[in-house]
């Protein structure tokens, strides 16, 4: 989401031959931020009407302990350090088991990837938002 979008929800009508995939972290830190991940967050839409199903088809591709997380696209600047998918993983699951860590602690470090490429800050002020339970901008 960009340039004014708001932060929420969105029903997306499929079109006739096509395919809607979200990617995950490592795709973004390999892509230099070129393909987005969606944000972490397991959650109903709102407009889905009660006792409406929906229906996801997960597939999960792990790299090798020691594969490279950094952007592979030549020319583009790099937004993070590189580091190993090991580190990486460590990294990102450290906040669900550091002392006395809240919601939002554990949630800005395991999404700290995708909100390096926050520029203006929306995803993270949204998410703040969220965990005080307020809805979403329009």
């Amino acid at each position: 989401s960009g340039g004014g979008a708001a932060l929420a929800w969105r029903r997306v009508r499929p079109r006739e031959g096509s395919l809607l995939m979200n990617v995950g972290q490592i795709l973004t830190r390999w892509s230099g931020g070129q393909l987005k991940a969606t944000l972490h967050r397991v959650a109903r839409p709102t407009w889905l009407p009660g006792g409406a199903t929906r229906q996801a088809i997960a597939y999960f591709c792990v790299p090798s302990p020691y594969a490279p997380v950094d952007c592979l696209v030549p020319g583009l600047p790099r937004t993070l350090p590189a580091e190993t998918y090991e580190a990486f993983h460590a990294r990102r699951l450290s906040g669900f088991y550091g002392p006395g860590a809240s919601a939002l602690e554990a949630w800005r470090t395991y999404n700290a990837d995708i909100l390096a490429f926050d520029a203006d800050g929306r995803l993270d002020a949204a998410v703040r938002g969220e965990l005080r339970g307020e809805a979403p901008a329009a």
